[in-house]
C-alpha cells in the first residue's frame, strides 16, 4: 500500500510585493492569519498573549486577521480580548504582505491543521514564525524553539517572548521548500508512472515528502 501513496506539501510563493496601504500599530505587533474558529485556538492565543503583557516588560499588540464562522466563538473572543488586540477582520491575500513584511512575529496556533498555506505566505515574507507542536506543524521542520504547546498559554506567552526579543532566530529559509514547478514536476512523475510501471518505484520513492 505504502508504495500507492504519495505525500506532496503545498508550495511555498513568491510574495506579493504590494503594501495594501493598511494603518499599522506603531508598537510590535504579532499577527496570526486564518478564520476565527475554536480549531485555529484563537482563545489560547489571546491569553497567552494577555500572561506575556501581564509578566513581561514587553509593549506588543496581537492582530488577529481572518473572517467569522462561528459568531458566538467570537463574542466570546472578544469578552477576554484586552485594549492590545485588534480584530482586523478579512484581509485580501494580496494585501497581507505589508502585514507579514513588518511583523514582529507570525503566531499559529491551530489545535489541527492542513499542510497551512498562510504559514507559508509568512516565510515567504521573512516574517518570523510561530507554529502549535501537532504533528501537521511538524512537517515544516522548524526548529525546536519554534514550537509551542497550544494547550499551554505559559507555552505560548513564552515562545512569543522568544520571537519579540530574537527576531532573527526565528525567520526559516524559504529555499528549503518546494516551488510550484517542483509540485507539478513531481506530480507529472507519478503520472508518468502509471504508463511505464518500471520507473515507478523510483518515481513513489522520490515524491513521499514528509
Amino acid at each position: 500500500i505504502k508504495e500507492n501513496v504519495h505525500v506532496i506539501p503545498n508550495a511555498i510563493d513568491n510574495p506579493e510585493t504590494t503594501s495594501g496601504g493598511a494603518i499599522l500599530p506603531e508598537a510590535p505587533f504579532v499577527i496570526a492569519v486564518g478564520r476565527l474558529t475554536q480549531q485555529k485556538n484563537i482563545h489560547s492565543l489571546i491569553n497567552g498573549f494577555k500572561r506575556l503583557r501581564a509578566n513581561e516588560n514587553i509593549k506588543a499588540k496581537l492582530l488577529l486577521i481572518g473572517g467569522i464562522d462561528q459568531q458566538e466563538y467570537m463574542d466570546y473572543l472578544k469578552s477576554i480580548a484586552t485594549a492590545d488586540v485588534e480584530f482586523r477582520g478579512f484581509i485580501p491575500r494580496d494585501q497581507l504582505g505589508h502585514y507579514y513584511r513588518n511583523t514582529a512575529a507570525y503566531i499559529n496556533s491551530s489545535m489541527h491543521e492542513g499542510c497551512s498555506n498562510s504559514v507559508l505566505e509568512a516565510i515567504s515574507h521573512e516574517a518570523p514564525v510561530l507554529v502549535s507542536d501537532i504533528p501537521e506543524n511538524r512537517d515544516f521542520g522548524l526548529k525546536n524553539h519554534q514550537y509551542f504547546d497550544p494547550e499551554d498559554e505559559q507555552s505560548v506567552a513564552t515562545a512569543l517572548k522568544g520571537a519579540l526579543e530574537n527576531r532573527e532566530d526565528f525567520i526559516v529559509p524559504s529555499e528549503q521548500f518546494l516551488k510550484w514547478d517542483d509540485v507539478v514536476e513531481r506530480m507529472l512523475n507519478i503520472y508518468g508512472s502509471f504508463y511505464h510501471p518500471k520507473t515507478r518505484k523510483e518515481s513513489s520513492e522520490q515524491s513521499i515528502v514528509r
